[in-house]
């Protein structure tokens, strides 16, 4: 595919955003949601995009990392060595979950953490 070939793709995608926008699609006939089937539908597509099994999940993923604040506790940074394999698998699995190495690595280990402190 040729830079052109993308380039009227991206415009092609410019213009259904911007008709989207100014509300001038139309659902097809029979498919429009509402109530808690519209709930239960948007719930769904959010499980999926994030490859999260749960809604809290899902919504940590999809928000990302809170900024830090002043209220918050200080943070410290941590240098630990890890194989390649296992850096490919972290890597992996944090681009599948869209989320940085950091966050989950930091997920990972608060899970252990609590899992054997019974917090």
């Amino acid at each position: 595919m040729t830079r052109t070939d993308d380039r009227s793709k991206v415009d092609d995608w410019d213009q259904f955003a911007a008709a989207a926008e100014a509300g001038e699609l139309a659902p097809i006939p029979g498919t429009a949601l509402h109530g808690e089937d519209a709930a239960a539908a948007g719930r769904a597509m959010l499980l999926a995009a994030t490859g999260a099994s749960t809604i809290e999940d899902a919504t940590q993923i999809a928000l990302g990392r809170p900024r830090l604040g002043e209220n918050r506790a200080e943070t410290v940074t941590w240098r630990v060595r890890a194989t390649g394999d296992l850096d490919l698998i972290v890597t992996q699995l944090a681009d599948h979950e869209g989320r940085s190495r950091s966050a989950l690595i930091r997920a990972a280990v608060l899970e252990y953490a609590r899992a054997r402190t019974n917090a």
